[in-house]
């Protein structure tokens, strides 16, 4: 399923809406006015939840907003949208009387940037579509709890309970777009709407990382978990190129048939040109390059029944966690020496290679009694 999110942009009234359940209270401020050749739509919001409506320090606060404009350049031959979006967490639990003494923030913030618009030639047949987009995370979190661990100090002292620590700290920064062509022509009697697109993202998350103490971790005396800098794990960049066709024509039967690829590049690194020769691959990369086919075909045998044929090939590359997951220690009891070892593993898979999967699927569709 798709669930497709849409903006409202253009001009509107003024609504103030607000909202006061017992767990929820918000506030909602938006709507839109014309401004030179185009429109300025606006949205606010804040919310305050409680986690607990029985407990005394555990509320949330939400503060959002956002601005659109919208213009048409070059007559109505250039659609034009750019979009701010902001949002700031006050997050400040320390809820009273708690037997775990938790405490923690969240003292994040989120920025986002996005344009996107459509661009109509006067050939009346073709439009270009395009869109790009900046989103900007500041991570600030802390989290603490009371652990009861009996722990030997290196003094010597030893302590049966004391207060774990995590706090987070980084930027993670999300850049893409899309640019998409499409016309529609014929040869013969047969209708195509041909579309070529490319769509690239690039993911990096920087900063301080994961902070807390290693003996009194806040995970427990028996984890293993190290703290680590988010600097310490590359980018990810996700490019794709596809092509499609959709043609509707008539042999024997009306039909419809959508054939096209997908040339996605995982971390690409490197511009092979021996492979438009066949000699490897043409981009190479860190997760792989693959070449994902796909066709669709619809036969409408008649008013009461269809046939239908799905066959491609998709692929998904691995998650930076598992490529570059955190480090880890392994504690071990010599049962011969009565020592306690600890062991490190590199657990790092740079270059692991993404999967793909093949589908085929057959269906035929049969109208009973009109029904």
């Amino acid at each position: 399923g798709i669930i497709n999110v849409q903006t409202k942009i253009g001009k509107s009234p003024n609504r103030l809406k607000i909202k006061n359940n017992p767990d929820t209270k918000e506030g909602n401020f938006g709507g839109g006015i014309l401004l030179g050749d185009g429109a300025l739509s606006y949205n606010f919001n804040a919310a305050q939840s409680e986690r607990d409506i029985r407990k005394t320090g555990d509320e949330y606060l939400r503060l959002t907003g956002q601005l659109v404009y919208s213009t048409n350049l070059f007559g109505t031959s250039l659609t034009s949208n750019s979009k701010f979006n902001f949002q700031r967490i006050l997050d400040e639990e320390e809820p009273k009387g708690d037997m775990l003494q938790t405490r923690n923030y969240n003292r994040g913030f989120n920025f986002g940037f996005s344009q996107w618009g459509k661009y109509k030639p006067e050939d009346g047949v073709s439009a270009i579509d395009y869109s790009f987009y900046v989103n900007l995370r500041n991570e600030n979190t802390m989290k603490s709890r009371l652990n009861t661990d009996y722990i030997i100090l290196p003094n010597g002292d030893t302590v049966a309970s004391y207060i774990g620590k995590v706090e987070t700290k980084g930027l993670e920064w999300t850049i893409g777009g899309r640019l998409e062509w499409n016309k529609i022509f014929y040869t013969g009697d047969i209708i195509h709407k041909l579309l070529i697109g490319l769509d690239p993202q690039y993911n990096v998350n920087t900063g301080e990382g994961v902070m807390f103490d290693t003996l009194l971790s806040y995970y427990g005396v028996g984890s293993g978990r190290r703290p680590y800098r988010f600097d310490e794990v590359p980018g990810q960049l996700l490019a794709n190129i596809y092509v499609e066709d959709k043609i509707t024509g008539n042999l024997f039967f009306d039909y419809n048939l959508m054939i096209g690829f997908r040339y996605e590049m995982y971390r690409p690194y490197q511009f092979n040109l021996s492979g438009f020769w066949g000699d490897g691959d043409i981009v190479k990369s860190h997760q792989g390059t693959f070449f994902n086919p796909r066709l669709n075909l619809m036969v409408y045998l008649s008013d009461i029944n269809q046939f239908r044929l799905s066959a491609g090939i998709s692929s998904k590359s691995p998650p930076m966690a598992t490529l570059y997951p955190p480090e880890d220690v392994m504690k071990w009891r010599n049962p011969y020496l009565n020592q306690i070892n600890y062991y490190r593993y590199n657990k790092q898979m740079p270059d692991l290679k993404g999967y793909k999967e093949t589908m085929v699927e057959i269906a035929y569709d049969h109208k009973f009694f009109n029904q």
